[in-house]
């Protein structure tokens, strides 16, 4: 195997895309999301602010906002996408659309907070045995 195949933060910090999967049909659809990975250093800044936040929380006995920060955190994690259209045109990213998008579909979070721990989905080609 290659030294630089064994490194993977460059790899995390490009980011890959995902394809959603509709979350109403369970089918995949034409939107795809750029997606960083968890090794990145935004991911791991975000998830280091929810854990925090958490931790913060517990020991205050105050409310712990967990939509919220599962909404940073995503925000954190998409960088850009394509395929998402409003009124028939293309929808043009941006983290204020995708805050609103994220906050309004757990099961679209779910699939990027999935997909961004997912190592292999950041392999610049696949492992040999």
């Amino acid at each position: 195997m290659e030294f630089n195949d064994l490194m993977t933060r460059p790899h995390h910090e490009k980011g890959a895309e995902l394809n959603l999967v509709d979350p109403n049909t369970g089918e995949l659809t034409d939107v795809f999301l750029t997606v960083l990975g968890s090794e990145s250093d935004a991911v791991i800044d975000a998830l280091k602010e929810e854990e925090t936040a958490r931790v913060r929380a517990m020991f205050s006995k105050e409310e712990f906002d967990q939509r919220g920060h599962d909404v940073k955190v995503v925000l954190a994690m998409v960088t850009d996408w394509r395929g998402i259209k409003q009124d028939g045109k293309d929808l043009k990213y941006s983290p204020a659309k995708a805050k609103k998008l994220f906050e309004q579909t757990p099961a679209i979070r779910r699939q990027v907070r999935n997909f961004s721990g997912k190592p292999s989905n950041f392999r610049p080609k696949p492992l040999k045995d």
